[in-house]
């Protein structure tokens, strides 16, 4: 399935219980409602989810507002038990990361096809330093965070 608001193409890929979502365009503060809803989607869908995979590879723009959905997805997949990894985005889209210390952080795989490997779930997005941010953490993240009741 296709979405398509604010500048960003989300098509959502379902392989078993892998989820992966597709982002392309442009991932800031119009169309981050867009991830969010996208990423909802596949949580609703509780047991029948194993893995969760964002990949950036198609987006050429990612501001602050889509950094911060990024972590936020990360935390929920945490949460609730899934595997969570990223496909890196084009070398625009990697600077933000890199920019941000977080680029060791999150769990960057090579390619959408190592992310989807059987018995190779990237690690947690806990394990990660991600919590260094502590004090940091964008305001985004703690709105939504209250949103979805955490």
């Amino acid at each position: 399935m296709t979405k398509r608001f604010s500048g960003l193409e989300v098509d959502e890929l379902v392989d078993g219980q892998r989820y992966t979502l597709v982002l392309a365009g442009e991932l800031d503060i119009a169309s981050a409602v867009t991830l969010h809803g996208a990423v909802a989607r596949a949580r609703a869908n509780g047991a029948a989810i194993s893995a969760l995979t964002l990949d950036l590879s198609g987006l050429i723009f990612i501001d602050s507002t889509g950094l911060a959905e990024i972590i936020l997805t990360g935390q929920l997949c945490d949460r609730d038990g899934y595997a969570f990894a990223l496909v890196p985005g084009p070398r625009a889209v990697q600077r933000l990361f890199e920019l941000t210390g977080l680029i060791g952080a999150l769990p960057f795989t090579e390619t959408a096809a190592e992310a989807s490997l059987d018995g190779a779930a990237p690690p947690a997005i806990g394990s990660a330093p991600v919590a260094s941010l502590d004090g940091a953490t964008p305001a985004a993240i703690v709105s939504k965070q209250e949103l979805e009741g955490t």
